[in-house]
Protein backbone atom coordinates (compact mmCIF):
# COMPACT_ATOMS: atom_id res chain seq x y z
CA UNK A 1 0.00 0.00 0.00
CA UNK A 2 1.31 3.45 -0.95
CA UNK A 3 0.74 6.04 1.78
CA UNK A 4 0.30 9.74 0.96
CA UNK A 5 0.40 12.28 3.80
CA UNK A 6 -0.73 15.89 3.85
CA UNK A 7 1.47 18.19 5.97
CA UNK A 8 -0.84 20.73 7.65
CA UNK A 9 -2.91 19.09 10.40
CA UNK A 10 -1.56 15.68 9.48
CA UNK A 11 2.23 15.66 9.83
CA UNK A 12 2.37 19.13 11.41
CA UNK A 13 -0.10 21.10 13.46
CA UNK A 14 -1.62 24.04 11.58
CA UNK A 15 -3.81 26.29 13.69
CA UNK A 16 -4.26 29.70 12.03
CA UNK A 17 -6.70 30.87 14.69
CA UNK A 18 -4.16 30.29 17.47
CA UNK A 19 -1.46 32.00 15.41
CA UNK A 20 -3.65 35.05 14.83
CA UNK A 21 -4.61 35.25 18.49
CA UNK A 22 -0.94 35.20 19.46
CA UNK A 23 0.05 37.94 17.02
CA UNK A 24 -2.94 40.32 17.14
CA UNK A 25 -4.42 41.80 20.29
CA UNK A 26 -7.88 43.01 19.33
CA UNK A 27 -10.77 40.90 18.12
CA UNK A 28 -11.34 43.35 15.28
CA UNK A 29 -7.77 42.84 14.05
CA UNK A 30 -8.08 39.07 14.33
CA UNK A 31 -11.27 39.02 12.32
CA UNK A 32 -9.73 41.29 9.68
CA UNK A 33 -6.64 39.09 9.36
CA UNK A 34 -8.72 35.96 8.99
CA UNK A 35 -10.99 37.42 6.32
CA UNK A 36 -8.46 39.60 4.48
CA UNK A 37 -5.44 37.28 4.56
CA UNK A 38 -5.98 33.65 5.57
CA UNK A 39 -9.35 33.22 3.86
CA UNK A 40 -8.54 35.48 0.90
CA UNK A 41 -7.86 34.02 -2.54
CA UNK A 42 -4.29 35.38 -2.36
CA UNK A 43 -3.54 32.71 0.25
CA UNK A 44 -4.44 30.02 -2.30
CA UNK A 45 -2.35 31.75 -4.96
CA UNK A 46 0.61 31.70 -2.58
CA UNK A 47 0.01 27.96 -2.17
CA UNK A 48 -0.13 27.66 -5.95
CA UNK A 49 3.22 29.41 -6.28
CA UNK A 50 2.03 32.14 -8.63
CA UNK A 51 2.17 34.91 -6.00
CA UNK A 52 5.13 35.77 -3.79
CA UNK A 53 5.02 37.07 -0.23
CA UNK A 54 6.02 40.63 -1.16
CA UNK A 55 3.13 40.95 -3.60
CA UNK A 56 0.76 39.27 -1.15
CA UNK A 57 1.81 41.81 1.50
CA UNK A 58 1.22 44.70 -0.87
CA UNK A 59 -2.19 43.34 -1.83
CA UNK A 60 -3.22 42.74 1.78
CA UNK A 61 -2.04 46.19 2.82
CA UNK A 62 -4.19 47.76 0.12
CA UNK A 63 -7.37 46.03 1.21
CA UNK A 64 -7.14 46.14 5.01
CA UNK A 65 -6.24 48.54 7.81
CA UNK A 66 -3.41 46.54 9.37
CA UNK A 67 0.16 47.83 9.29
CA UNK A 68 2.62 46.17 6.92
CA UNK A 69 4.91 45.00 9.74
CA UNK A 70 2.02 43.26 11.47
CA UNK A 71 1.11 41.48 8.26
CA UNK A 72 4.74 40.65 7.57
CA UNK A 73 5.03 39.11 11.04
CA UNK A 74 2.09 36.83 10.23
CA UNK A 75 3.86 35.47 7.16
CA UNK A 76 7.14 35.06 9.07
CA UNK A 77 5.47 33.19 11.90
CA UNK A 78 3.35 30.89 9.73
CA UNK A 79 6.12 28.34 9.03
CA UNK A 80 7.34 28.48 12.63
CA UNK A 81 3.86 27.56 13.84
CA UNK A 82 3.86 24.31 11.85
CA UNK A 83 5.15 21.93 14.52
CA UNK A 84 5.36 18.17 13.83
CA UNK A 85 3.02 15.79 15.65
CA UNK A 86 5.35 13.33 17.45
CA UNK A 87 2.91 10.43 17.08
CA UNK A 88 2.69 10.93 13.32
CA UNK A 89 6.45 11.19 12.95
CA UNK A 90 6.84 7.96 14.95
CA UNK A 91 4.31 6.29 12.66
CA UNK A 92 6.13 7.54 9.56
CA UNK A 93 9.43 6.11 10.82
CA UNK A 94 7.79 2.82 11.75
CA UNK A 95 5.93 2.45 8.46
CA UNK A 96 9.09 3.25 6.51
CA UNK A 97 10.96 0.55 8.44
CA UNK A 98 8.21 -1.90 7.42
CA UNK A 99 8.75 -1.08 3.77
CA UNK A 100 5.68 1.02 2.97
CA UNK A 101 6.23 3.58 0.17
CA UNK A 102 5.63 7.04 1.65
CA UNK A 103 4.67 10.24 -0.17
CA UNK A 104 3.67 13.82 0.62
CA UNK A 105 0.96 15.81 -1.16
CA UNK A 106 0.50 19.23 0.39
CA UNK A 107 -0.70 22.73 -0.34
CA UNK A 108 2.10 24.96 0.91
CA UNK A 109 3.58 28.37 0.26
CA UNK A 110 7.16 28.68 -0.98
CA UNK A 111 8.52 30.60 2.03
CA UNK A 112 6.92 28.09 4.41
CA UNK A 113 8.31 25.04 2.62
CA UNK A 114 11.75 26.65 2.34
CA UNK A 115 11.71 27.11 6.12
CA UNK A 116 10.30 23.68 7.01
CA UNK A 117 12.28 21.38 4.74
CA UNK A 118 15.80 22.00 6.15
CA UNK A 119 14.63 21.77 9.78
CA UNK A 120 13.45 18.18 10.03
CA UNK A 121 15.21 15.02 8.99
CA UNK A 122 12.08 12.92 8.51
CA UNK A 123 11.41 14.38 5.05
CA UNK A 124 14.15 12.11 3.72
CA UNK A 125 12.03 9.08 4.64
CA UNK A 126 9.57 9.90 1.86
CA UNK A 127 9.83 8.31 -1.56
CA UNK A 128 8.25 11.34 -3.19
CA UNK A 129 7.20 14.85 -2.20
CA UNK A 130 4.69 16.98 -4.10
CA UNK A 131 4.23 20.51 -2.78
CA UNK A 132 1.73 22.79 -4.49
CA UNK A 133 3.97 25.85 -4.86
CA UNK A 134 6.48 23.83 -6.87
CA UNK A 135 4.03 22.57 -9.50
CA UNK A 136 1.45 25.39 -9.58
CA UNK A 137 -1.44 23.11 -8.70
CA UNK A 138 -3.45 22.98 -5.49
CA UNK A 139 -5.76 20.54 -3.77
CA UNK A 140 -8.61 19.80 -4.26
CA UNK A 141 -8.04 20.29 -7.99
CA UNK A 142 -8.19 16.96 -9.78
CA UNK A 143 -4.98 17.47 -11.72
CA UNK A 144 -2.77 17.52 -8.62
CA UNK A 145 -3.91 14.00 -7.74
CA UNK A 146 -3.40 12.88 -11.31
CA UNK A 147 0.06 14.46 -11.14
CA UNK A 148 1.23 12.46 -8.12
CA UNK A 149 -0.24 9.25 -9.57
CA UNK A 150 1.58 9.76 -12.88
CA UNK A 151 4.83 11.05 -11.45
CA UNK A 152 5.33 8.12 -9.07
CA UNK A 153 3.40 5.52 -11.08
CA UNK A 154 1.03 4.83 -8.22
CA UNK A 155 -1.85 2.38 -8.50
CA UNK A 156 -4.78 4.38 -7.04
CA UNK A 157 -6.54 1.34 -5.57
CA UNK A 158 -3.31 0.51 -3.73
CA UNK A 159 -2.88 4.03 -2.36
CA UNK A 160 -4.14 5.55 0.91
CA UNK A 161 -4.27 9.32 1.41
CA UNK A 162 -4.45 11.14 4.77
CA UNK A 163 -5.74 14.73 4.72
CA UNK A 164 -7.64 17.03 7.08
CA UNK A 165 -9.94 18.50 4.41
CA UNK A 166 -13.03 16.61 3.29
CA UNK A 167 -12.90 18.17 -0.20
CA UNK A 168 -9.36 16.87 -0.68
CA UNK A 169 -10.23 13.35 0.41
CA UNK A 170 -13.25 13.41 -1.92
CA UNK A 171 -11.12 14.61 -4.84
CA UNK A 172 -8.63 11.82 -4.22
CA UNK A 173 -11.49 9.31 -4.15
CA UNK A 174 -12.60 10.46 -7.59
CA UNK A 175 -9.17 9.33 -8.79
CA UNK A 176 -9.64 5.97 -7.10
CA UNK A 177 -7.43 6.73 -4.10
CA UNK A 178 -8.61 5.53 -0.70
CA UNK A 179 -8.74 8.19 2.02
CA UNK A 180 -8.63 8.87 5.73
CA UNK A 181 -10.15 12.19 6.80
CA UNK A 182 -8.01 13.41 9.69
CA UNK A 183 -10.03 15.16 12.39
CA UNK A 184 -8.10 13.82 15.36
CA UNK A 185 -4.46 12.76 15.13
CA UNK A 186 -4.63 9.87 17.60
CA UNK A 187 -7.71 8.40 15.92
CA UNK A 188 -6.23 8.89 12.45
CA UNK A 189 -3.02 7.03 13.32
CA UNK A 190 -5.07 4.20 14.82
CA UNK A 191 -7.26 4.07 11.71
CA UNK A 192 -4.19 4.05 9.48
CA UNK A 193 -2.73 1.01 11.23
CA UNK A 194 -6.14 -0.65 11.24
CA UNK A 195 -6.59 -0.12 7.50
CA UNK A 196 -3.14 -1.61 6.92
CA UNK A 197 -3.95 -4.55 9.18
CA UNK A 198 -0.81 -4.19 11.29
CA UNK A 199 -0.13 -3.66 14.99
CA UNK A 200 1.45 -0.49 16.29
Amino acid sequence: MNLIFDIGNVICEWNPQALIERLFESQAQRLEVMSSVIQHSDWVELDRGVLDVEQALANAGARCSLEREALSRLYRETPVSLTPHPSVVRAIRDLKSRGYPLFILSNMQRHTWDWLYPRYDFWKLFDGIVVSCEIRMVKPEQQIFEYIIDRYRLVPAQTLFLDDMEDNVAAAARCGIQGILVTDITSAVSELYGRLGIAR
